[in-house]
């Protein structure tokens, strides 16, 4: 889907479909959902089963991440948690890990 242009995850994704037909669906040209709604899934369950972010307090603000190396050369995953993000970048060798909080800001 990155390679055909997606910033979301599709309703529905064949490799092998041809470019000009690949938002074909349901029997309408451009009937295929490019943000569908279950969408979440795969962001919940990439950042828990491989980039091993759990939550361990009350609304996420407490947290470790234990990611699984195993199953890349390479990663730079961004993830939301309470009161901001954990940035996590694994190069091969060197595993990094940042939190950073948004700022408030007062009226």
């Amino acid at each position: 889907m990155l390679d055909r242009g997606a910033v979301t995850f599709w309703e529905e994704f064949d490799p092998e479909a041809p470019v000009e037909t690949q938002y074909d669906m349901y029997g309408d040209r451009f009937g295929k959902s490019l943000c569908h709604a279950w969408a979440a899934s795969p962001i919940y369950f990439l950042a828990k089963y491989f980039m091993g972010l759990k939550f361990t307090g009350v609304g996420g603000k407490e947290f470790v991440v234990e990611p699984h190396t195993e199953f890349f050369d390479s990663f730079d995953c961004t993830l939301p948690v309470a009161e901001g993000k954990v940035h996590i970048v694994w190069d091969g060798k060197e595993l990094k890990v940042e939190k950073t909080t948004r700022s408030k800001t007062s009226s």
